[in-house]
């Protein structure tokens, strides 16, 4: 029996584990911050700011960009999705932004409360890591243009958005949806 044939392609395992690797130290991060947002929520000071009606379509410009990079890995030689991932997480992201703007002329100003704070800093976090992943986008698509084979690396970027777009509904969830008395509870907290 051939031994090559057998053994797993060490770059491809390698990536692989290292995709693994990085998911597990933003899980950890994430989960460190709600602990914090958790533990804070009781204050008396602590007011949330109310939820902007563009979140649930950034929410939806994820979810697409997500099923696209899925319809890459899907179909590895059509770039089409890979374009189409890129073009909704760039919605997304900018979405987000118009987002803070609204926010900020409501005057929910990032020091004007805990809760405020909170809520630039999960989203901020969270959008820096789409960046992250536009930027690997970007890199796959050059890539790409150049005739390389990108199967790997669509397979890798489809399950970092999966990733994020699971991120996103759990800070979704905590920043507008869970009740602080719950999230408390949930967290061990309480």
């Amino acid at each position: 029996m051939n031994q090559a044939a057998t053994r797993p392609n060490q770059p491809d395992a390698a990536a692989r584990l290292g995709l693994w690797v990085l998911l597990a130290v933003i899980t950890v991060l994430f989960l460190q911050f709600i602990q914090a947002y958790a533990v804070r929520s009781v204050s008396p000071d602590w007011l949330r700011p109310p939820e902007p009606a563009l979140l649930r379509w950034n929410t939806l410009a994820l979810l697409l960009a997500s099923i696209s990079l899925h319809w890459a890995v899907m179909r590895p030689r059509d770039k089409t999705a890979l374009w189409l991932g890129s073009l909704f997480g760039c919605a997304f992201l900018a979405g987000q932004l118009v987002a803070w703007q609204q926010l900020h002329a409501l005057g929910f100003l990032v020091a004007g409360n805990p809760a405020n704070s909170f809520f630039y800093l999960l989203t901020g976090m969270h959008g820096l890591h789409v960046l992250g992943g536009l930027v690997a986008l970007g890199v796959l698509l050059a890539r790409a243009r150049c005739g390389a084979d990108v199967a790997l690396g669509a397979r890798l970027c489809a399950r970092y958005w999966h990733f994020l777009l699971l991120v996103w509904l759990l800070l979704y969830g905590v920043l507008f949806l869970i009740p602080p008395a719950t999230l408390q509870a949930i967290c061990g907290s309480g």
